[in-house]
């Protein structure tokens, strides 16, 4: 087995652990480290020193003692012996090299170099020739990547690559330039380590009678890379990359109900805790959609600040976890699709699990059977129906004139959806102490070219024992066809509901001079 990234990326140091934890035992593990320039479009320059003489080398290749019972790299050596067990200042030289440091097969344990300032003795002297012979199963050579050869473009996708972690399909897999042998020495993987070399490749032989496909099956699902696989004189090449799917939803459905149900419950409790601010917002003039949608944002709120701080509150437990040692082995993609698809089940589960208590909210804000003011037919050309608002007595001279203002404000042809002429504002006695104010104008509604014209008359009467009025609006139709003067009017009486919202809204010094206003006008109206 051979395990490496599809473009020669540095493997995780997580991966060799990966592979022991379920290989150890079936076979013979070796990994196989470069030590060669990070800017990969530059060439390496490794300097080797024996006494007066130097040298460079296109990069180190860290090997260990068990690469020969894997590809017979031994086999390739002219003089010497192969690395051993906890051997740390080892090398073996390629015959070039060796040849131009000037140290012959009988110098093989004695002549030293230097490399990077440490002293290492020289192991052996490799046959570059029968080491360029040595495929892997990639049919590549082991040597590290002469990436300074590839073209430019491939260069910033391998670079691109490493930066984001992307990882490519193994539907083609492209070949590469690796450095010549005769240029690279083969040091032991420690040394390579110490100078910041990287884990490119790791290499399995398992032992005779293995299960070998189902060993590498349960495997290639832990990590994002590719797998070459030698058996039976064939190599098959497995990944587990383009095989991540949604699953395991279903395990999900009761712990979410779980949820759906915590928060239905929490809702509901804060509608019931809410029965007098929810009666406030209806008398103010708040519609039963406009109550429920307030429960419908407050859980929207709690649903993205849930989302978005079980996300933080995650990443923070996970970085403790991985500091203290206590999440050893584990490795979390936090930009994974997993984690937008379970966002998105916490907000649409918080959303559903609302509207119930959403709608309850709607029914206490108007707790009728009917849920919409509905209008009544009109009786020929007279629409006479009673408006759903009512005014207190120490109010209704102010909202009076305030209405008045608001007509006479449509004077001009130019403005709004209407316009008016002839607006006045009276006032019958009803009883000694009790008076009926009215405000009579005359109307055309946009678009004015259909020639909708009425009269309409707006009574405020006082309900008898109680210190309220009630309002009841009597429009006449001058001109125009009916269905578009009930049509027109429905635009027109939702202006005149929206004022009196506006009215609850005016400050109490306002109103009072609007009361003053008013007053003033009917007592000229009245001594005239």
């Amino acid at each position: 087995v051979l395990l490496r990234d599809r473009s020669w990326n540095p493997l995780n140091e997580i991966a060799y652990k990966y592979v022991v934890d379920d290989f150890q035992g079936h076979g013979v593990i070796a990994s196989r480290y470069w030590l060669i320039n990070e800017e990969l479009e530059n060439k390496t320059s490794i300097e080797i020193k024996a006494g007066q003489r130097t040298c460079y080398a296109s990069g180190l290749l860290g090997l260990t003692p068990e690469e020969k019972e894997i590809t017979g790299v031994d086999k390739c050596l002219k003089a010497g012996s192969w690395l051993e067990p906890h051997e740390t200042n080892a090398i073996i030289l390629p015959d070039k090299i060796a040849t131009e440091l000037g140290i012959n097969p009988q110098d093989i344990g004695k002549a030293q170099v230097i490399v990077y300032g440490q002293p290492l003795v020289v192991k052996g002297i490799l046959d570059s020739k029968k080491m360029s012979e040595i495929k892997d199963l990639d049919d590549e050579f082991i040597t590290p990547v002469n990436f300074a050869s590839l073209p430019s473009k491939e260069l910033s996708k391998i670079k691109m690559e490493q930066t984001a972690q992307v990882f490519g399909s193994v539907e083609k897999l492209e070949s590469f330039i690796h450095i010549e042998p005769a240029n690279i020495p083969i040091v032991p993987v420690k040394i390579v380590k110490d100078f910041d070399g990287t884990l490119q490749s790791i290499a399995v032989r398992f032992y005779p009678e293995e299960k070998v496909t189902e060993i590498v099956e349960s495997f290639i699902s832990k990590l994002a890379a590719i797998l070459f696989v030698g058996h039976q004189n064939k190599v098959t090449v497995y990944s587990s990359i383009g095989l991540t799917s949604l699953s395991g939803l279903s395990n999900l459905i009761i712990p979410i109900l779980i949820a759906a149900m915590i928060v239905l419950n929490t809702m509901l409790g804060s509608v019931y805790e809410r029965i007098k601010e929810i009666g406030t917002y209806s008398a103010v003039g708040l519609a039963p959609v406009h109550v429920a949608s307030l429960y419908l944002a407050e859980s929207g709120v709690f649903a993205v600040m849930g989302a978005v701080g079980g996300y933080l509150l995650g990443q923070m437990i996970t970085k403790f976890l991985i500091v203290t040692g206590l999440l050893h082995g584990l490795i979390l993609n936090y930009s994974s699709l997993s984690a937008v698809f379970a966002t998105i089940i916490i907000i649409i589960t918080v959303m559903l699990s609302t509207i119930y208590p959403a709608r309850k909210a709607s029914q206490m804000a108007v707790p009728d059977v009917t849920r919409r003011w509905i209008l009544p037919e009109p009786k020929g050309d007279l629409w006479k129906f009673e408006f759903p608002f009512t005014v207190s007595e120490i109010e209704v001279v102010g909202l009076s004139t305030f209405l008045t203002e608001y007509f006479n404000s449509y004077q001009d042809v130019s403005l709004g959806n209407f316009y008016t002429s002839d607006t006045k504002f009276t006032c019958d006695k009803t009883s000694p102490e009790k008076y009926t104010y009215i405000i009579e104008t005359n109307i055309a509604l946009a678009p004015f070219d259909l020639g909708v014209t009425q009269k309409i008359k707006i009574i405020m009467s006082p309900m008898g024992q109680y210190n309220f009025y009630t309002i009841n609006l009597e429009i006449t139709r001058e001109s125009g066809e009916s269905s578009d003067w009930k049509r027109l009017n429905r635009r027109f009486l939702d202006g005149i509901r929206k004022q009196f919202l506006v009215w609850r809204t005016v400050s109490i010094a306002i109103k009072k001079d609007y009361d003053k206003q008013g007053k003033t006008v009917l007592g000229l109206s009245l001594s005239s």
